[in-house]
């Protein structure tokens, strides 16, 4: 596994800072509606799992890092692009504020987040595309074929849900409410991110994407 932040250089540029980075279900192992499915109805949190491994993370730093010279009561939680969505999102869950301080966000905001139509939308595209009609016919999909098929179809629309139960149907509004008031951020904006996209898209792969959010009305 390739570990793009890996934190080596952060750390040894600040010797007084303990640094941690954290892994968690992605794409459509973390943030899969299930729950309209015939048989979903045991999986009502599969929209967003990804978070909830977040929160179980920070869980453990609160209650361990001080056995690795931490302080469970000044923890700053930070991420970029997906991770600056996730840290964004994050100050929003009920209880969270208990595990962190302050929050850096690069390249990234709450509004990187999806409504429960979108969610639904796109799951019924993935079982259209593999054939299948409940969760039972899923768990019966090769995995290499379930996320090779999914890997194309969706591109960056499997994201955290705002499903009003673990998230709030509105983060704008919940943060201009004063969800966060007690938490400090910092927000800030790579230059040229998309960039980055387009490599890996290729230029008509991007413009594609691109052109249907605008026709969905999702940009």
């Amino acid at each position: 596994m390739i570990r793009i932040y890996e934190l080596h250089n952060f750390i040894e540029e600040n010797p007084d800072v303990i640094a941690l980075s954290i892994e968690y279900r992605l794409g459509v192992f973390g943030f899969f509606h299930l729950s309209h499915l015939p048989d979903g109805k045991d999986y009502p949190d599969a929209q967003n799992l990804g978070l909830m491994d977040q929160m179980m993370a920070l869980k453990w730093v609160h209650e361990n890092i001080a056995a690795f010279g931490g302080d469970s009561d000044n923890v700053t939680i930070f991420g970029e692009s997906a991770g600056a969505r996730s840290v964004t999102l994050l100050p929003l869950i009920k209880s969270s504020h208990k595990y962190f301080r302050r929050v850096i966000a690069q390249s990234g905001a709450p509004s990187m987040a999806r409504s429960a139509e979108e969610a639904i939308l796109c799951t019924n595209e993935l079982m259209d595309a593999l054939g299948c009609k409940t969760v039972a016919d899923l768990q019966k999909v090769d995995v290499r074929k379930f996320v090779n098929t999914a890997a194309p179809l969706f591109r960056l629309r499997v994201i955290p849900e705002r499903d009003g139960k673990y998230l709030p149907l509105n983060p704008w509004k919940a943060y201009a409410n004063g969800a966060a008031k007690d938490i400090e951020i910092l927000q800030g904006c790579n230059k040229d991110e998309m960039n980055y996209f387009v490599v890996c898209f290729g230029v008509d792969g991007f413009t594609e994407w691109a052109e249907q959010r605008k026709a969905e009305k999702l940009a």
